[in-house]
């Protein structure tokens, strides 16, 4: 009977020690970061440039998955070389400065893939918004 009830104590240990387990390991879990915020610390974004020409590009931050961010100016309008890049928060829009004949210098955004090409700050001649120290 002694034997009866320490080898039922010693299960309701155990078992309560495991849903003690458990219930912390479900807790950590709740406060880990979500898939976006994941994304946007696992990326790096740069901007080429050819003579001429810029491209942006974004990979991991080990290098993995370098891929150039296809996109299509308006006529008149290319991309400022070097151009500052940045990523905004949830990792999905590049922001990038362009400049219009060659002097009036805007700020553009668009989707990683591309698309959505819009601008977002216009600039004249006397007055032209740059990305730098913008972070």
């Amino acid at each position: 009977m002694r034997r009866l009830l320490l080898a039922s104590a010693a299960l309701f240990i155990f078992s309560f020690s495991l849903s003690l387990v458990q219930l912390s390991c479900s807790e950590s879990a709740d406060a880990s970061p979500t898939m976006t915020e994941i994304s946007q610390l696992n990326k790096i974004i740069v901007c080429r440039t050819y003579s001429t020409d810029a491209e942006i590009w974004i990979a991991n931050y080990d290098g993995t998955e370098y891929n150039k961010i296809n996109i299509t100016l308006p006529t008149g309008i290319r991309m400022l070389t070097p151009t500052e890049v940045r990523l905004s928060p949830d990792g999905q829009t590049v922001f990038f400065n362009v400049a219009e004949n060659n002097t009036i210098v805007h700020i553009y955004s668009c989707r990683l893939d591309g698309t959505n090409l819009k601008k977002v700050i216009s600039g004249s001649n006397s007055d032209s918004p740059f990305l730098r120290g913008a972070y």
